[in-house]
């Protein structure tokens, strides 16, 4: 019964795992360099990647910070139907698409509070999910107006305030202006949009577009000669890819149809490329350093199987089989691998603090020199443990060649 618990698979395995671990506490002084040797060669390919992860991050962030990134601009006046916008509109690339009417005519007059005029203020027109207004909700009626910071300053007003204004236009050769007030819902920061200009709904851009081309808009009170009754055109595209990846696709699609436009894809494809540089960079000296690491851990395996040949013979020769004995170089190369991975992201950790210090005047609030994250340090240690284990096979493949008999020739 004692020999059944003994020889059992299970008793067997049990007691390698013991074996192994006790032999690794046992040889600590070779344990510590084989845990200091992964360490060493671990820690430097965290914080490559840490500051590559950190810099293309930062540098990607601070594209998708800037909605004039993802804005695809159409040069010059077109002629688009409400179809064409809503197509641009429902397509799973497309951030924000809205129309906009003739530049010369998107624009009217604003007043102090000592009813001095600001004229030729640019109107653009905004809705739901304007990455101009930054997560704002947009105005909620046709006189309500968002005005940029540069106007803001200029007329002395914030949220809240009330926002005389005037529309002028020449008719019959006589000069005609309609007047009323609209309220401020909000100012836009300085960085959505340096140039004077008021954010208004479409449906209050049409309607000064249609006053000025001389008719009439009944919704407003404003007289002309008659209501517009045409099938109207747009004359440009408010457009905003979703992702830095789409602006291309949509800058070409437009292109395909006739249409000249402008994109920042310049700078996004610098950025794909210090990634691309980067990551081939990182491969490069990671394959060499994995490589190098990989035969160390082999030999040092393979050492300690001829190290303790004669005892792992003698456990052969009491009944241990094969599969048991590959046990014990598997269990300490998965010690090895286990506690050189957190030993190397602690170290990684006190480095990434020590640059994320230091480079902290260099970068804006929120921004990191060297990044990684809970993901990434769980996908080292597991590959780390893989990368133990293939190595383990070298010992692993030794210890199943040794003869039970080997223990009784040294007798």
């Amino acid at each position: 019964m004692g020999k059944d618990r003994v020889t059992s698979p299970k008793c067997q395995g049990r007691t390698v795992v013991v074996l192994a671990l006790k032999d690794f506490l046992f040889e600590w002084k070779i344990s510590i360099c084989l845990i200091l040797a992964l360490a060493a060669v671990l820690t430097p390919l965290l914080v490559l990647f840490g500051l590559k992860t950190g810099i293309v991050t930062t540098m990607t962030d601070r594209l998708k910070s800037d909605p004039y990134t993802l804005e695809v601009k159409i040069v010059g006046n077109g002629h688009f139907k409400e179809e064409d916008i809503t197509g641009l509109r429902n397509r799973s690339d497309v951030l924000f698409a809205i129309a906009k009417t003739r530049t010369l005519g998107a624009t009217f007059v604003a007043f102090k509070r000592d009813m001095s005029a600001v004229s030729g203020i640019e109107l653009v027109p905004t809705a739901t999910d304007d990455p101009l207004l930054e997560g704002a909700v947009p105005p909620l009626d046709d006189q309500s107006v968002y005005v940029s910071h540069t106007l803001a300053k200029k007329l002395a007003v914030s949220a809240g305030d009330p926002l005389p204004v005037m529309v002028t236009r020449r008719l019959d050769g006589q000069q005609q202006a309609v007047r009323l007030t609209m309220k401020v819902q909000g100012v836009l920061s300085e960085a959505a949009y340096q140039r004077d200009a008021a954010f208004v709904t479409l449906a209050f851009l049409l309607a000064v577009e249609e006053y000025k081309d001389g008719f009439s808009v009944p919704v407003f009170g404003w007289e002309g000669n008659g209501a517009r009754s045409n099938e109207r055109d747009y004359a440009g595209i408010r457009l905003y890819a979703k992702g830095l990846e789409d602006v291309q696709v949509l800058a070409d699609e437009l292109r395909r149809q006739g249409l000249e436009v402008r994109t920042r894809a310049k700078e996004i494809e610098t950025v794909r490329s210090i990634d691309r540089v980067l990551s081939r960079l990182f491969l490069i000296i990671a394959s060499i350093g994995i490589t190098g690491y990989a035969l160390s851990l082999a030999a040092s395996l393979w050492a300690s199987v001829e190290r303790k040949r004669k005892d792992l013979s003698l456990m052969r020769l009491l009944g241990y089989s094969a599969r048991a004995i590959v046990i014990f170089p598997i269990i300490q190369a998965a010690l090895v691998a286990f506690l050189g991975a957190v030993l190397s992201i602690g170290l990684y950790k006190i480095i990434e603090y020590y640059l994320n210090t230091t480079l902290s005047e260099s970068l804006v609030a929120d921004e990191l020199a060297s990044r990684l994250t809970l993901e990434t340090y769980g996908y080292t240690i597991i590959l780390t443990l893989g990368l133990s284990l293939f190595s383990a096979f070298v010992g692993a493949v030794r210890a199943t060649h040794i003869d039970p008999a080997e223990s009784l020739r040294e007798v």
